[in-house]
C-alpha cells in the first residue's frame, strides 16, 4: 500500500465524516460504520448500498498547489463535536458508556476530596453542550454559525469546556485566554481576533489584582455581546432535556480554534486549526503515543484552555478516546509546588502530561524532593507520563522516570503542530532518555548550517494537523477565498533555505539527530557565538542545573555583548528558599561548564533576581533579560 493510501485510511478511521444521506461514517477496518441520529440516540445504518472500504468522503486528500496554504479533504465535511461528544454519549457498547465520566473538575483549593464535587458524564456533557448552544444563541439573538467568533476568558473548568464544545458544534471559531495573562496580552488577542461574543467567568479571579474575569473583560473590552458563566452552570445545563440537533458539518478550511503563541519569540501569532485535520491527528496521537484505554485511562494535563496543550490533551483528546480528563482550576503548583502530584495520586490519574518545569521545580530543593518521594507516585495508578515540547535534560528525564512514573516519554510539538509530532521509540523499547522519534504521519529531517551539529528541524511534508495559517484578514473571514494572514504564515515558517523541493516547514527549534532520533536544545535563535564557537543556551542551562544541586529555584542563561569575545554567557538565577547569593555559584558553574563543554562556555557573571520574566505559558522571556543587560 502506498504512503498516500495509508494516510487516507488513517484519516478516514480517525473521525466520523458527514455524508450526503444524513449519516456520519467512520472507516473500521475493511468496512465503513455509518451512524444515523434517531429519537432514541444513534443507530447503526445498514443500507443495502453500504460503502466498501475503498470509498472516501473526499474527492482529493491533499492539494498543495497554493503552497504554503494546504487544502485537505476536498469536498468532505465533518465536525469534531460529533466524534468527541455525540458518539461517546450515544453509541453505547454495553448500555452504560454514556454514564462514564468525561470531565472531572478540581476546583481551586481542592486536592484530595474523596468525592469530587464537579463531574460530567458523557451523556451529561452532550445535554450540557446542546443547552449551552441555545443559551449562546439567546444571548446573541441569532443562530450560532460561522463566520462568528467567540473569545473566552474563564476558569479551566466544566463550564469553559462546555462552551468550547458548543462553539465547535456550531462551527463558531473560538479562542481562549489565560486568567493570569496581562491586560496588554488580552487586549492584543481581542483586537486581532475581533470576536462577536465574549464569554467570561463571574467567579474566577483574574489578573494581578484578582478581579473577577467578567469584570476584567468588561473593563478591557466593554459590555457588548457578553455571556457570563459561573461554577455550577454546567450541571444546570446538563440537567435539562434539550432537543437533539446534529453538529454543523463543515469543510476543513473552516476554523475550529485560534490558539495564540506565547510571544516568547516576537509578537504573538494566532494559529488556525480546523476540524478534520486537527481532530484526526489528535485522535491518532491518543492511540499511538499514549495507547489510550477507553473507559480506563484518566488524563491529568497541566495546562489551561488558552494553550494548545489544554485544547488537544485536556479538552479534545481524552473524550475522543473515551477517557476521563481532569480539569485543574487554579495553579497546579499550589503553595508548595506539588499540588499537581497530590491531585495525580488522589484522583487516580493514569497519564500525566506536563511541562518539564513542573519536574524541575519538584527537584529544586530537598524538601520538595522528599515530599515527592513520600507520595510514592511510581506505585500509584500512573502508568505513563510525557513532557510538553521543551528541551529536557537527562537528569530531569531520569528523575521523572524514577520518582513519578517509570515510563516518562519525551515529546515534541508546538502550537503550530496541533498535536504531538515526535515522541516514543517506534520499536516499542523505552529508555529514560531525551530522544524522540517522528510519529508515523510526520516526516522530519535536520537542516544543518555552517557545519554546526545543531540544526533546524524541518517538516518535509504536510500533514493534516498542522496549522492552516495565521489568523488575519477578518474582513474576508468566512468567505471561500479566506486564507488568513498567509504572508505572515509563510514568512514565519517557510524559510527559502528549508524548502528545496519539499514542504519545508521550520518551527525554529534547534535539534540534533542520530539514527532517526532527535533531541531538542531550545530555540534555534537561542544560540550565542563566543569567539566563533556557537553554543546553545539550553545546553548551558542543563549543565548549570545539574551543577547547582538544589541551590536554585529557577535560572536562565543569555548572551551579552563582549568587545573581545563577541558574546559571553550571563546567568540569571532565582535562589531556592534559604540560600544566599555568593560567588561560589559562579565558580561551580564555571568549573562544570569548562569540564563538560569547554572554556568558551564559562559564564562571565551571575545576576540574582526574585523572579524571571515569563510568558503566559511559562517560558522565560530571554529578550527582556538581554534588554536589561543592555540597559534598555
Amino acid at each position: 500500500m502506498k504512503d498516500d493510501d495509508v494516510e487516507s485510511v488513517a484519516y478516514a478511521s480517525a473521525l466520523y465524516w458527514a455524508c450526503e444521506d444524513g449519516t456520519w461514517c467512520q472507516l473500521r477496518g475493511t468496512k465503513w460504520r455509518c451512524l444515523r441520529v434517531a429519537p432514541s440516540g444513534l443507530v447503526h445504518s445498514a443500507a443495502p448500498d453500504a460503502r466498501d472500504a475503498s470509498w472516501r468522503p473526499w474527492t482529493r486528500l491533499i492539494d498543495t498547489s497554493a503552497h504554503p496554504y494546504v487544502t485537505w479533504f476536498s469536498e468532505a465535511t465533518t465536525n469534531i463535536a460529533f466524534s468527541a461528544v455525540d458518539v461517546p454519549a450515544l453509541d453505547s457498547h454495553d448500555g452504560r458508556d454514556g454514564e462514564q465520566v468525561a470531565y472531572e473538575a478540581v476546583k481551586a483549593g481542592e486536592e484530595v476530596e474523596a468525592q469530587p464535587s464537579e463531574q460530567l458524564t458523557r451523556s451529561e456533557l452532550l445535554r450540557a453542550v446542546l443547552t449551552c448552544c441555545v443559551e449562546l444563541e439567546v444571548c446573541l439573538g441569532t443562530l450560532l454559525a460561522s463566520p462568528m467568533r467567540m473569545y473566552a476568558h474563564a476558569a479551566t473548568g466544566l463550564e469553559q469546556a462546555v462552551v468550547c464544545h458548543a462553539c465547535a458544534r456550531s462551527a463558531v471559531c473560538y479562542t481562549c485566554t489565560a486568567l493570569d495573562a496581562t491586560d496588554e496580552s488580552l487586549k492584543h488577542r481581542f483586537l486581532e481576533f475581533a470576536p462577536a461574543l465574549v464569554v467570561a467567568s463571574l467567579d474566577a479571579p483574574s489578573g494581578p489584582i484578582h478581579e473577577m474575569a467578567a469584570s476584567r473583560a468588561t473593563r478591557l473590552f466593554g459590555s457588548k455581546q457578553r455571556y457570563e458563566i459561573a461554577h455550577g452552570d454546567a450541571r444546570t445545563w446538563a440537567a435539562s432535556a434539550p432537543q437533539y440537533l446534529s453538529p454543523l458539518a463543515v469543510g476543513d478550511a473552516v476554523a475550529l480554534i485560534v490558539v495564540f503563541t506565547s510571544g516568547s519569540t516576537g509578537k504573538p501569532k494566532g494559529l488556525v486549526h480546523g476540524h478534520g485535520g486537527y481532530g484526526s491527528c489528535v485522535a491518532r496521537s491518543m492511540s499511538y503515543v499514549f495507547d489510550a484505554r477507553a473507559g480506563t485511562d484518566v488524563f491529568l494535563t497541566l495546562a489551561t484552555f488558552a494553550w494548545i496543550t489544554g485544547q488537544s490533551y485536556m479538552l479534545y483528546g481524552p473524550v475522543l478516546a473515551r477517557c476521563k480528563s481532569l480539569l485543574v482550576e487554579g495553579s497546579p503548583l499550589g503553595a508548595d509546588g506539588l499540588r499537581w502530584a497530590r491531585i495525580a495520586k488522589a484522583r487516580r490519574a493514569t497519564i500525566l502530561k506536563c511541562a518539564s518545569a513542573f519536574v524541575r521545580h519538584a527537584m529544586g530543593n530537598q524538601v520538595r524532593r522528599a515530599a515527592v518521594e513520600a507520595l510514592d507516585l511510581p506505585n500509584t495508578s500512573l502508568r505513563l507520563g510525557t513532557f510538553c515540547a521543551e528541551p529536557v535534560s537527562a537528569e530531569v528525564q531520569g528523575w521523572a522516570s524514577s520518582r513519578i512514573v517509570a515510563t516518562f516519554l519525551n515529546s515534541y510539538w508546538a502550537t503550530e503542530h496541533g498535536s504531538i509530532v515526535l515522541s516514543r521509540d517506534p520499536s516499542g523499547n523505552f529508555q529514560p532518555d531525551t530522544r524522540c522519534w517522528p510519529v508515523p504521519w510526520v516526516r522530519a529531517s535536520l537542516l544543518q548550517l555552517d557545519d554546526d551539529e545543531l540544526g533546524d528541524i524541518v517538516l518535509d511534508a504536510p500533514y493534516a494537523g498542522l496549522a492552516r495559517t495565521v489568523f488575519g484578514d477578518t474582513a474576508a473571514y468566512g468567505k471561500p477565498h479566506w486564507r488568513g494572514d498567509l504572508a505572515r504564515f509563510e514568512a514565519a515558517y517557510f524559510p527559502p533555505r528549508a524548502s528545496g523541493d519539499g514542504f519545508g516547514f521550520v518551527q525554529g527549534d534547534a535539534a540534533r539527530e542520530a539514527d532517526g532520533a532527535f533531541t531538542f536544545h531550545g530555540r534555534r535563535d537561542e544560540v550565542i557565538n563566543v569567539m566563533g564557537v556557537r553554543l546553545g543556551l539550553e545546553e548551558l542551562e542543563k549543565v548549570a542545573w545539574s551543577a547547582s544541586d538544589g541551590i536554585l529555584h529557577d535560572l536562565a542563561i543569555v548572551g551579552a555583548p563582549d568587545s573581545l569575545k563577541g558574546q559571553v554567557p550571563i546567568g540569571w538565577v532565582v535562589l531556592s528558599e534559604g540560600f544566599k547569593i555568593d560567588y561560589d555559584i559562579l565558580a561551580i558553574w564555571r568549573k562544570a561548564l569548562f569540564d563538560i563543554i569547554g572554556s568558551h562556555a564559562e559564564p562571565s557573571a551571575i545576576v540574582a533576581v526574585t523572579a524571571l520574566p515569563k510568558t503566559i505559558t511559562g517560558k522565560t522571556q530571554r529578550g527582556l533579560l538581554q534588554a536589561a543587560l543592555r540597559g534598555d
